[in-house]
């Protein structure tokens, strides 16, 4: 994912959720994740986010936005 979306700018354990510092309910806990990567993008209301296990594998990838 970095070498297409370049370094994230944000990282979390996977167990914070969309805002810093805001932890996930468990039951939105991705199996596996222990890192996130959060990418914003510039002037849409837009998160793309990332999901990899111990082995750097990627295990989710989702997307919100709001209008």
């Amino acid at each position: 994912m970095v070498k297409i979306f370049g370094s994230p700018p944000r990282v979390t354990d996977g167990t914070e959720g969309l805002y810093p510092g805001v932890k996930r309910a468990p039951s939105t806990v991705v199996s596996g994740c222990v890192k996130e990567y959060w990418y914003g993008v510039f002037l849409f209301p837009t998160v793309f986010d990332f999901c990899f296990d111990n082995n750097s594998r990627l295990v989710n990838k989702s997307y919100m936005t709001s209008y």
